[in-house]
């Protein structure tokens, strides 16, 4: 996704330009910065949680991510927060 985002980071800034009136340069680094939360994200280590390890059992919490999510979102950093 990030890279996707990388790929399409004119096009996206200028979207943002023309929705939101930010000059050029805080959108094209508000792309970049959603891009960055991607990476940032799916490089978490999701430790095993060990919720009961006694004689008669074992438990374990996986945590994995579920993937793509929705957000409603009125801040002006609307895409910076679609990647958190």
């Amino acid at each position: 996704m990030a890279d996707a985002i990388e790929g399409q980071a004119e096009k996206l800034a200028q979207i943002l330009v023309q929705e939101q009136g930010k000059p050029l340069a805080d959108a094209t680094m508000e792309v970049h910065g959603t891009a960055a939360f991607f990476r940032y994200f799916t490089s978490l280590n999701l430790d095993v949680e060990v919720r009961d390890d006694s004689e008669a059992r074992r438990v374990e919490a996986h945590r994995t991510p579920l993937g793509v999510v929705g957000c409603d979102s009125t801040l002006e950093l609307s895409a910076a927060f679609a990647g958190v």
